[in-house]
This record gives structure tokens, sequence and C-alpha cells, in this order.
């Protein structure tokens, strides 16, 4: 039977497993939870449901535990398990006068009923029917607020902005001689879908121009679609290049570099710079 308890504050997932004589919390929900754990002088062995199968306790803490309208301070083994943020065994549902019912799928602390999880076996993981509703409140709520970005894509221009880039030219004037654009037969149709579709969307326009860079029509790496791609780069050699000298590689031995984690800096020593 599975049911939500409260754990210093924070709901917590939990297992009432009526074969455990002992308590568990995850490490992680302890981490989460800021609870402060004890090691213990020596490890005890922990033996699992399977011949070979064992690990060790080497950590514990005493934390306080709201159950049903009951709150206590109770000892926790600090176990890695998995799945569940706390497995409650026989010293705990023993010391909460817990009765379970499994046939009915009721669970009792003394006289005061648990809200429970219960599994189905064609449905996973169900949950009583005031708590669908409420899932299904905020499941439709999420979709409407995210629809922009879960839907389709729309067919019309983004917001315009400032315009604040420019590619300086050598010579403004200079014609380019550009090969004929070619596509194959068996892309022609996705590129004439592809052109049709920017074209109602404002993506794309038709015009009249001196001249025009060519589009390579591409396949995607590992896919049939299309990706279409402007072939600038006789435009590019006609550009008035950024001579701005790029940082010396040296200094940046001597930089700290933050990684991508965030977790940690590096300084090289003298000897590795």
């Amino acid at each position: 039977m599975c049911c939500y308890v409260n754990i210093k504050g924070v709901s917590v997932f939990a297992l009432l497993d009526s074969g455990s004589i002992t308590d568990s919390l995850s490490p992680g929900f302890a981490a989460i939870a800021k609870i402060p754990v004890s090691k213990l002088e020596e490890p005890v062995p922990l033996q699992l449901g399977c011949v070979g199968s064992r690990s060790t306790i080497q950590f514990g803490t005493t934390v306080e535990i709201q159950f049903g309208l009951n709150t206590v301070h109770h000892y926790f083994n600090i176990v890695n398990i998995d799945r569940y943020d706390a497995v409650l065994g026989m010293a705990f549902m023993r010391r909460m006068g817990i009765s379970m019912d499994f046939k009915h799928g009721i669970l009792k602390s003394g006289s005061n009923p648990i809200t429970l999880i219960l599994r189905r076996d064609n449905a996973g993981i169900s949950f009583h029917s005031t708590r669908e509703l409420s899932m299904e409140e905020l499941r439709k709520k999420w979709m409407e607020q995210c629809a922009d970005l879960l839907g389709t894509i729309p067919l019309e221009l983004p917001p315009l902005r400032e315009i604040n880039h420019k590619i300086p030219l050598i010579d403004e004037n200079k014609h380019y001689a550009y090969h004929l654009p070619q596509c194959a037969e068996a892309l022609k149709p996705q590129l004439r879908a592809k052109i049709n579709r920017y074209l109602q969307a404002g993506w794309w326009e038709e015009a009249t121009v001196p001249q025009a860079a060519p589009m390579l029509t591409l396949t995607k790496p590992k896919s049939s679609n299309i990706r279409t791609v402007v072939d600038c780069r006789k435009r590019n050699d006609n550009t008035i290049k950024d001579v701005t000298p790029f940082p010396d590689q040296d200094e940046y031995a001597t930089m700290w570099l933050e990684l991508g984690s965030g977790l940690r800096l590096i300084c090289p020593m003298p000897m590795s710079r």
C-alpha cells in the first residue's frame, strides 16, 4: 500500500511494507529536505528479498513525521531505496496502530482512515476521484498556458524587433557569378510544400531582384526531410571582415573557467600554464 505522509513539512511518497523490519528514508529525499543524518558507528547489514541481495546501512536520523492526525518523532535508516521516498515497516506501523485491509483497500491509523494511492493493473497508479479532478484541472490549465509551445507552429510572422545588425560590403555594386540552383526530383514535392507554406505564413515573399544567392536543397542528417540553405559564400568574400583580434590564448589558460555544471572553478597551476 502506498500513501503520502508529511516528514519535516515535506509531502513524501511512502510505501507501507508489512514485510520490512526497518523504516527507511532515501538519501535523495534527506538531502532535499535538509534532514541532518548521523553516521552509524558500525554499518548494519541490510538483507533484501532475494538470496545474495544485500546492502549496508551506514546512516540514520530521527525526524518528525505526521501520519494521519498523529505527529511523532521517529527513527529512520538512510537506505538507497528505489521509487519511494520512504518505506514504513512494521516498527512504525506497530507504533502508530496501523491496520491494513487489502481486500477493500482500506488503511487506518487507529480509527482514522488514511488516503491511499491504489495501483491497478490496467491503469498504473490511480488517485482518488478528488485528486483525479485536481490533476485534470491542473493539466487543462498547463495545456492552456503552454498552448503556444505544445501546438503546431503558427503560420504568421513573429513580433517585429529592432534591427541592429549590418553586414558591410566591400563593393556594394559587385555582381556575383552564381551557378544555377538545382533540386533533385525526389526532393521537389517537399520543396514545393515548404515554399507554399512559407509564402502563406509571410516568412518568404516573391520578389524580382538583380541577383540572388542560390538556395541549396539538402536532406537532414538521418532523415529524409529537407532543409534549405542559402549559399552566401561569394557574398561573404565581399564583406568587410572584423579585424578585432581574438583574446590571447595564453590569457585563457590563466583565467578561471566556469564549467557548465556551475559547481567547480578551475585555475591551472603555474607549471601547467
